[in-house]
């Protein structure tokens, strides 16, 4: 079987496209990350805002009231339709208040519809999602504590930020805490979707580039080896037949290599000729 025979032109090609599709592949993935990290730092922003929003409008004492007695009153209905409507307003995937235990959290508030599945009623004692929120939950609990905001991705709750700020009693100290965790899952669907219209962008620029290439690189490089291939070919014949030198048939102008090959090959063939 003969062996294929791949020209410089070809080979040109290959290196282009290698080339572009390294360029677009390094470029898409900066501009993903840079995307996903500025997107994460907006939902965390908008998840803490409504976390601090929620611990300015709730009365600690109530809900400190709420966890040792159990009873539900006007105010705790008011409170839990507020936070419902703000929950819906800002497409939230979870609203809740608790109060972090040592390994539950009592929940006293989670906004959702009656009956809807997932919500937690007052006093329900559920585990952390994660050991992590429980140690960033137990920091947020506290007077004056640092922005308490965690990004997770699990199967059960999907890519969420969270974020948790201490509801405080009239005395300063930290009753409850105000939960907010907001989906980001969309932020997967927008990548994916950006790769594929960077990857048709990727594909139409490859092609204009290849044409303009395939074209520069056969009249700058092939055709004047072709003319040089051609003339060395003849170095002989034509002397015999005493037709003058092959070379100065051949027009190079160029000041690059091919200029420099055309040059010695010209110094060859008066060389052979004076042999």
């Amino acid at each position: 079987m003969r062996n294929l025979r791949l020209g410089l032109q070809g080979k040109f090609a290959i290196s282009l496209v290698v080339m572009l599709l390294a360029i677009v592949a390094a470029v898409t993935a900066i501009i993903a990350v840079q995307y996903r990290t500025r997107m994460e730092q907006l939902y965390s922003d908008a998840a803490f805002d409504m976390a601090t929003y929620a611990s300015k409008i709730i009365d600690g004492d109530r809900a400190r009231t709420y966890v040792r007695t159990g009873v539900k009153d006007e105010y705790y209905e008011r409170i839990r339709e507020l936070l419902l409507r703000a929950k819906q307003a800002m497409g939230l995937k979870y609203f809740y208040v608790v109060v972090p235990e040592a390994d539950k959290q009592v929940y006293v508030w989670d906004s959702g519809e009656p009956g809807e599945e997932g919500i937690c009623d007052l006093l329900t004692r559920e585990d952390y999602f994660s050991e992590r929120a429980n140690v960033i939950m137990h920091a947020a609990f506290a007077k004056d504590a640092p922005h308490a905001i965690v990004v997770t991705r699990s199967e059960q709750y999907g890519y969420i930020a969270s974020a948790y700020v201490a509801i405080l009693d009239k005395a300063g100290v930290p009753a409850a805490l105000a939960s907010v965790d907001v989906s980001m899952d969309e932020i997967d669907a927008q990548i994916n979707g950006m790769i594929l219209i960077s990857a048709g962008i990727a594909v139409g620029a490859l092609l204009l580039c290849l044409i303009g290439y395939w074209w520069y690189v056969r009249r700058l490089v092939i055709e004047p080896l072709d003319t040089l291939a051609g003339a060395a070919r003849n170095f002989t014949s034509e002397r015999e037949h005493g037709e003058g030198l092959v070379m100065d048939k051949v027009r190079i102008t160029s000041k690059d290599e091919i200029g420099d090959l055309y040059a010695a090959m010209s110094k060859m063939e008066i060389d052979m000729t004076n042999y």
